[in-house]
């Protein structure tokens, strides 16, 4: 991996200039691929790489908390997260921060983060992950905003918000009933978030967004490190995304998911149940 610049350098000024517009409180979702991105100026193992894009970030971001996904998906077969000991599986600064920042790691199964900054930020464990009491739900009441550095927008897990609120029809409500550890105490939790139907090549995601928000002037670019970055606000993407879901729900669908979904839709009915997909 090479090295680009200093902390103090360009990254920081990259960063701060592509955050002018996001409101100073605002919290910001991070997703990285610190592979793509480079190592910072001193940096000689992975913890340390992960700590100095984790001080470029906060320097940058302000006074505006950072969210690090740290999902893990084991919670649909053990029912048990513990923020201490359930380690993180996507990308390896979110492996790095449920290992090294556990404190600050979120308590809703699966889909938690770990928070950085000073403005608070709930912490508190959420049934429903895509429902406005969310994290996501968060990010779009205070004007965030979604940064994808060396990440490509495959990553962006905030769609599933916004398909939750555009009530689509090919993705149905699954039950996860388990408990989370908070300290000392076993909180239960009735969880339940939207899965994608148990059939080959149903709902794989194509296309989403980011040539609508280029020719929107919707979408921030600029080089940090070794790779390029991509910003953009969670309301405005939303707001583009229901936009075109309202024209045609299978939008983010590639084409040969597209036609599976569509063949469901006949044999099922639209929307997709568990009753209907899952019942013995």
């Amino acid at each position: 991996m090479n090295r680009f610049a200093t902390p103090a350098g360009p990254p920081i000024a990259a960063l701060e200039a592509a955050l002018k517009s996001v409101p100073a409180k605002a919290p910001l979702l991070i997703h990285t691929d610190l592979m793509q991105l480079g190592m910072p100026d001193g940096a000689t193992n992975r913890q340390a790489i992960a700590e100095g894009w984790l001080a470029i970030f906060r320097a940058a971001a302000g006074d505006r908390p950072i969210l690090i996904p740290t999902f893990n998906y084991d919670f649909t077969g053990t029912r048990l997260y513990d923020p201490a000991n359930t380690p993180g599986q996507v990308g390896s600064l979110g492996v790095h921060c449920a290992q090294a920042h556990a404190p600050r790691r979120t308590l809703t199964p699966i889909f938690n983060f770990c928070v950085f900054g000073e403005a608070p930020f709930p912490r508190a464990p959420v049934a429903h992950p895509f429902s406005p009491a969310s994290a996501f739900g968060t990010l779009f009441d205070r004007d965030g905003a979604i940064l994808f550095l060396g990440a490509g927008m495959i990553a962006n897990t905030f769609v599933h918000f916004v398909e939750t609120a555009a009530d689509i029809g090919y993705r149905y409500l699954k039950p996860f009933p388990g408990e989370v550890v908070d300290g000392e105490r076993r909180l239960p939790i009735d969880f339940a978030f939207p899965v994608r139907p148990r059939v080959p090549g149903a709902v794989a995601y194509g296309d989403l967004g980011e040539a609508d928000l280029r020719a929107a002037g919707l979408l921030t670019e600029f080089e940090i490190g070794l790779t390029r970055g991509m910003a953009m606000g969670a309301r405005a993407y939303h707001d583009l995304m229901r936009q075109r879901l309202a024209r045609d729900e299978l939008c983010l669908l590639t084409p040969a998911s597209r036609a599976i979904t569509t063949e469901l839709y006949a044999r099922y009915g639209r929307p997709l149940t568990l009753a209907k997909l899952e019942t013995p």
